[in-house]
């Protein structure tokens, strides 16, 4: 059967029931025999055979454009006032014909925002006779509880309202929208359909999905682990860093994530040398604060914009092992340490273009080495070429 879907999103914005339900009756039931249903075959976009391996790791530049443009997109989606962490917890499977038994269903659902504050937390009942309880101790969820908690169909209204017009970011985006739209199914038929099965109220669904933007954390944050998968030539794709049961737990592990690949974000930098003007105009770069003698506030913008612009290399010109791309501290920030070239217990500015990221060897050869003084003022040219080089490029970029 030939149904012109051009024609169709062309002559619609929202899912109107009854015209739109007309329309289908005249064109469907004419080729069904009145039939207002028909398994549409489905074909795949692609498949595994049409990934190629590529004949190399990505060199160190595609590595670098790669991580920068995942931050980017981390930046993005955290200073989108629109944007929710979407987690679930479910159980079943997609594959065939399933009965409600075995169908994919969710089993908690938590929503977050970018601040941190959870708009939903809560378990929802899959309606499984019996429910699976040894699937949901598997993940972790006490069935008993499972079973008193709400269905979907009694959230689904709130849920719905909640997620309208919002950029929905998850770890996992195929898994999300494939399990929402079977939910969305069931609550329409209290059923499972056929693979294939399409009726019109199936475009009342994917209006409802189309309401919101579906992105993938997993995708991006893989692009900027760009961890090399040797046995199958090609970029790993991450598991979820979290290992929590719950939902919520999972949840905020994915907003650690955005808010770590964000600050690598090349407009952070610039953000960044802002904040630590700001602070110098206000005198809070060189207050005093006292400790077993007493020393000046440091500034954490401008450390952080530091760090952002080394990209895990000792920024020392001269740097016999530069690289320090292999390792993290526990924090996940590069093993690299921020030095002030003029000293800031004694006014030395706690500005980018004065502060340089070293590697260990580098930094205490600046501090106690025989040469400190001229290694210093090297040190000094190459941090403010640095700088110059970061903000003006960045500048260019923003144009």
């Amino acid at each position: 059967m030939a149904i012109d879907w051009a024609m169709w999103r062309r002559r619609r914005r929202r899912f109107d029931e009854e015209k739109d339900g007309k329309w289908w009756e005249e064109t469907v039931g004419s080729h069904t025999g009145g039939r207002l249903d028909f398994t549409y075959p489905c074909t795949s976009l692609y498949s595994d055979g049409h990934a190629q391996p590529l004949t190399q790791p990505p060199s160190v530049d595609e590595r670098i454009e790669d991580r920068r443009e995942a931050a980017a997109w981390a930046h993005a989606v955290l200073d989108d006032p629109r944007m929710l962490i979407l987690e679930v917890s479910t159980v079943g499977t997609f594959d065939g014909l399933t009965s409600p038994n075995h169908r994919a269903a969710l089993c908690e659902i938590a929503v977050r925002t970018a601040d941190g504050d959870l708009l939903m937390d809560t378990l929802v009942n899959p309606i499984w006779d019996p429910l699976p309880t040894k699937e949901l101790a598997t993940a972790g969820l006490n069935p008993r509880l499972v079973e008193d908690a709400p269905t979907f169909r009694k959230l689904r209204q709130e849920f719905q309202d909640l997620l309208a017009g919002r950029r929905v970011v998850s770890f996992g985006r195929s898994h999300v929208y494939s399990v929402l739209y079977c939910e969305l199914e069931y609550h329409v038929w209290g059923d499972c359909l056929e693979n294939s099965v399409l009726t019109i109220d199936h475009f009342g669904i994917l209006d409802i999905l189309g309401r919101s933007t579906f992105e993938c954390a997993q995708l991006a944050y893989s692009r900027y682990r760009g961890r090399w998968n040797t046995d199958r030539h090609r970029l790993m794709l991450l598991k979820h860093p979290s290992r929590a049961a719950s939902a919520a737990e999972r949840s905020q592990t994915v907003l650690k994530v955005l808010q770590e690949m964000a600050t690598q974000a090349p407009g952070r930098y610039l953000d960044l040398c802002r904040q630590a003007e700001e602070a110098e105009r206000s005198g809070r770069s060189h207050r005093r604060v006292d400790t077993q003698g007493e020393r000046r506030v440091r500034l954490s913008p401008a450390r952080q914009a530091v760090l952002i612009r080394a990209g895990s290399q000792c920024e020392n010109p001269s740097c016999l092992d530069s690289g320090y791309t292999h390792d993290v501290t526990d924090k996940g920030e590069p093993l690299l340490q921020v030095h002030h070239i003029d000293e800031h217990a004694q006014s030395g500015r706690d500005h980018p273009d004065t502060m340089i990221a070293l590697c260990a060897n580098c930094h205490d050869r600046v501090t106690r080495g025989r040469n400190h003084k001229q290694l210093n003022e090297t040190f000094r040219a190459a941090a403010g070429a640095a700088h110059q080089k970061q903000a003006g490029m960045l500048s260019l970029t923003a144009e």
